[in-house]
């Protein structure tokens, strides 16, 4: 049991890390002068195939990165058996992964 729990968060892992990747380049190119607020980034939960937009501020999506073990998320795609919510909005939440015991 204890394989198939790591093989599963190294999974969840990987999905939150791509969509940090797709987030981060949204970030990049909306950070042009010329670009107006809100925006769209992609949430990113551990579910692989989660297609969900969350709208928010470039503000808001920093003040989340400012934090390396925390992500934006669609409301109740939070994985309670890995992170915690520690924000709650009407249109995203903002869950922080538990520090690795083994680190």
């Amino acid at each position: 049991m204890p394989d198939s729990i790591d093989l599963r968060d190294g999974r969840y892992a990987a999905n939150e890390a791509a969509y940090r990747r797709v987030n981060e380049h949204i970030r990049s190119y909306k950070e042009r002068p010329d670009h107006r607020e809100p925006m769209t980034f992609m949430c990113e939960c551990a579910e692989g195939a989660c297609i969900d937009p969350i709208h928010v501020s470039l503000d808001e999506y920093r003040r989340v990165r400012d934090h390396p073990r925390r992500f934006i998320v669609a409301p109740d795609h939070n994985a309670p058996e890995m992170e915690r919510v520690v924000e709650r909005h009407h249109h995203y939440w903002v869950v922080e992964k538990q520090a690795d015991p083994e680190a």
